[in-house]
């Protein structure tokens, strides 16, 4: 009964230990309330109206445990200016499983390879005949439009596999040649590599668009941060530098962008 989430550290413990009484954190509590809060808005945009749906509670176990995982990223990267590999690369694989078991988990990010492969046949036609190439080179592109047409209940699952792996190839792709280039520019590293990893992850199961999505609010909320500690320092009377970290961790923000990412369309975005 120690142990109960919330009600424990607030009515049994009241904020101390039960065998020392030295006083435990509030973040503990503040936790496990982010973690129920999440629970019951997920229920609320999986469930509600499908209760009775398989597909539904499969996708609802995807995203709170999605929702577990950047939550501890963000909380160790806050501590300790690390990522540990240990979520995000489970967490990247079991993504791209989830996806392709589960398409419906990309949603209107769901790639639509036969149309894809169909335009790209018909682009492709005339310049390799011109160059005198073998039309036996369209082959994979014509065997999808193909799959699409003899298997539409396979069909799905390698759109959701496709999507998986290019959101992981444009989330971390993307990162790190921006932590490059923003590296060479301030001559020193500027992003870790647990980062780049961590938006594998999350393209995985959001897509090459939520991976996009991700970064872009990330960046936005770490530069207002950021200046919002420079103007602040800069206040009459305050020490030159005061109100400014030493390093800015970007994975607390790039989780934050993760949750608008996968969480919000739908339901709430429409």
């Amino acid at each position: 009964y120690e142990n109960l989430p919330i009600i424990s550290w607030l009515v049994i413990l009241r904020g101390r230990c039960a065998g020392c009484a030295q006083p435990i954190s509030a973040r503990y509590p503040s936790v496990e309330l982010v973690v129920t809060l999440a629970f019951m808005f997920l229920a609320w945009r999986d469930l509600v109206g499908r209760w009775d749906q398989p597909e539904a509670w499969a996708i609802y176990a995807v995203h709170t445990t999605f929702a577990c995982a950047i939550l501890a990223c963000a909380l160790i990267d806050y501590d300790l200016e690390v990522i540990p590999d240990a979520i995000d690369l489970p967490g990247t694989v079991l993504g791209l499983i989830a996806v392709t078991a589960i398409p419906a988990l990309l949603g209107p990010r769901l790639p639509q390879l036969a149309a894809w492969s169909a335009q790209a046949t018909l682009a492709l036609e005339s310049p390799l005949a011109w160059w005198g190439l073998p039309a036996s080179l369209l082959a994979p592109l014509e065997w999808v439009v193909d799959l699409s047409l003899r298997r539409p209940t396979t069909y799905p699952h390698l759109c959701g596999l496709a999507g998986g792996m290019l959101g992981a190839a444009v989330g971390a792709g993307f990162l790190w040649v921006f932590g490059r280039i923003c590296s060479r520019l301030v001559g020193r590293e500027a992003l870790g590599l647990g980062d780049v990893k961590f938006m594998a992850m999350v393209g995985a199961l959001t897509g090459w668009q939520g991976a996009l999505t991700t970064i872009l609010l990330g960046s936005l909320a770490g530069a207002s941060l950021g200046l919002s500690s420079m103007l602040i320092g800069a206040l009459p009377g305050r020490e030159r530098g005061a109100g400014m970290t030493s390093t800015l961790r970007f994975g607390p923000f790039l989780a934050g962008g993760a949750a608008v990412a996968a969480f919000l369309p739908g339901r709430v975005l429409g």
